[in-house]
């Protein structure tokens, strides 16, 4: 319900192409949040294993609402996630470009 606030909030603030990348922002948050969560519960049911970083403290609050987990499992799956997701954002960046230019040299 906060986010959709912020995001009516925002919205008239920012220009409707600023607006996407904005939600595309939380919606990456959301799916950090979801693999770290489904991580820890096959963790907990047994289907996979549990390699817990002792040096790295996360407090309870980030536990909790972001699902944050000293494991190298959640992490290691929640940064794929968001480089897969941020890879594909600025991959279709790049070639949206490259299709303009090329579209000014042939028109050239």
């Amino acid at each position: 319900m906060i986010v959709g606030v912020l995001t009516f909030l925002a919205q008239r603030r920012l220009p409707h192409k600023k607006m996407l990348v904005f939600t595309g922002a939380l919606l990456v948050i959301v799916l950090a949040v979801m693999v770290g969560e489904t991580i820890q519960e096959m963790q907990l049911a047994g289907w996979m294993s549990t390699t817990t970083i002792s040096n790295l403290y996360i407090p309870n609050w980030g536990q909790v609402w972001f699902c944050i987990f000293p494991t190298v499992e959640t992490l290691s799956f929640q940064a794929l996630a968001v480089i897969y997701v941020l890879g594909s954002y600025f991959a279709q960046r790049y070639i949206t470009k490259r299709k303009a230019i090329k579209k000014k040299l042939i028109a050239a």
